[in-house]
């Protein structure tokens, strides 16, 4: 009974720290977004991370992986805009859209 409830409470742990990295993940792309700096996202989610490190009086393990959690999404982030934005610009310069988008 122990062995089931240590991996209930493993899978649990793991599980709201992946819903708090993917809410803190969502919080600052919806800053970004509001900013209209989108490549911020990452930015702002390595800045909350530091912030509840910080300020977290016990470093608990869920506090841990949260924070772990939490980076690894941030580089997921960064890793996604850098490669939409090369994208959308490339296409606009070779379909002749590029100094249209400029001078709007």
């Amino acid at each position: 009974m122990f062995v089931l409830e240590s991996i209930a409470q493993s899978l649990l742990l793991v599980g709201a720290s992946a819903l708090v990295a993917g809410v803190l993940c969502w919080l600052a792309n919806a800053i970004a977004t509001q900013l209209h700096r989108h490549a911020w996202a990452a930015f702002f989610v390595l800045c909350l991370v530091s912030t509840i490190i910080l300020r977290s009086p016990t470093h608990s393990e869920f506090v841990k992986l949260s924070a772990m959690c939490s980076l690894i999404a941030s580089l997921f982030l960064w890793l996604s805009h850098d490669k939409n934005s090369n994208n959308g610009n490339r296409n606009n310069i070779m379909s002749g859209n590029y100094n249209k988008n400029i001078h709007r």
